[in-house]
């Protein structure tokens, strides 16, 4: 179940985090949303580990850089899994450890991708500044509620 998202600007600064405390189920039950920040920036040191590592990784049959870096963190109750752009900026799922497969983690960040893309392509948006679109952040939350299973696809 994902339970948090986050955009990480090229300087590891953030520029938006959400939590999804409606996903938690009683068992995972975070009572503070700075302690996802925390795992988001731990999650840090992984990128960077596998971005100088992995990155760019081709796959032949896309014929495009693989911007998927799988898990960079886990603690006992969640994993963090990430994609950096082309453009360092690092997009980051918490999920608890009933995980999605690796597919539908791709799927999810892919999307949240797409709906990073839609919100700085505004010609008002400053670069590098947090992003207070309400678009982007009622889309991430559709992406997020119909990959939990709480709502359906639109």
């Amino acid at each position: 179940m994902f339970l948090c998202a986050a955009v990480i600007g090229q300087n590891s600064q953030p520029l938006w985090l959400q939590t999804f405390q409606e996903a938690a189920s009683s068992a995972v039950q975070p009572s503070d949303p700075l302690a996802f920040h925390y795992l988001v920036h731990c999650a840090l040191d992984g990128v960077e580990e596998k971005s100088a590592v992995a990155l760019p990784r081709r796959v032949p049959s896309q014929g495009a850089a693989d911007c998927y870096l799988g898990q960079l963190y886990s603690t006992e109750e969640y994993t963090v899994h990430g994609l950096m752009t082309n453009t360092q900026i690092k997009l980051l799922v918490v999920v608890d450890q009933d995980a999605p497969r690796e597919d539908a983690l791709r799927l999810v960040l892919n999307r949240i991708h797409v709906a990073y893309v839609d919100a700085i392509s505004n010609p008002f948006n400053e670069p590098g500044l947090p992003i207070t679109s309400a678009r982007f952040d009622q889309s991430v939350k559709q992406i997020i509620a119909v990959a939990n299973g709480t709502a359906q696809p639109v």
